[in-house]
């Protein structure tokens, strides 16, 4: 499955909205990552339910209007495209379709944090790196030389097998 990335904050704001439209109680996720949902700490299931935008009305009606899919299929098999941004929707505008569909699907790239294998532990190892730096305790180059041997080791590749 191809994931498209666009602002992590999106996501957010619309996966509490999307809870408070169907009355849910849920609780935050506790490792969201920016540009992608924190699977981390979700439920499978929801995750595919929200981002199936033909699995309730609900969710149905804010694909029609705010929301872009992140499967492929919904930018490349025309019914489903029809589906959720058919020209005929009142969201729609003419030449929607040509403006967003088709340069969104041509110009996506997979989000870093979802296709490189061992990300967040690799960021970590960087994060804490950093920290030594912006304390003024290690300069860059020190502090990316120490971890580099730790991070070298989670190097495995990507999911996409694309160079990331």
């Amino acid at each position: 499955m191809k994931l498209i990335k666009y602002p992590g904050a999106i996501h957010l704001y619309l996966w509490v909205l999307s809870t408070r439209l169907h009355g849910c109680r849920l609780m935050m996720p506790t490792n969201f990552v920016s540009g992608a949902f924190g699977i981390f700490s979700m439920r499978e299931k929801l995750y595919l339910w929200l981002t199936n935008p033909e699995s309730a009305e609900r969710i149905t009606e804010l694909y029609r209007t705010l929301w872009l899919p992140v499967q492929t299929e919904y930018y490349t098999d025309g019914e489903k495209v029809e589906f959720w941004a058919s020209e005929e929707l009142p969201a729609r505008p003419a030449g929607f379709q040509d403006a967003i569909v088709k340069a969104t699907y041509e110009n996506s790239v997979i989000a870093t944090e979802i296709d490189v294998k061992n990300f967040n532990e690799i960021n970590t190892l960087v994060q804490s790196a950093l920290e030594q730096v912006w304390s003024g305790k290690k300069t860059a180059e020190e502090a990316m030389t120490e971890v580099k041997a730790q991070t070298d080791s989670l190097v495995d590749g990507t999911y996409s097998g694309n160079r990331s």
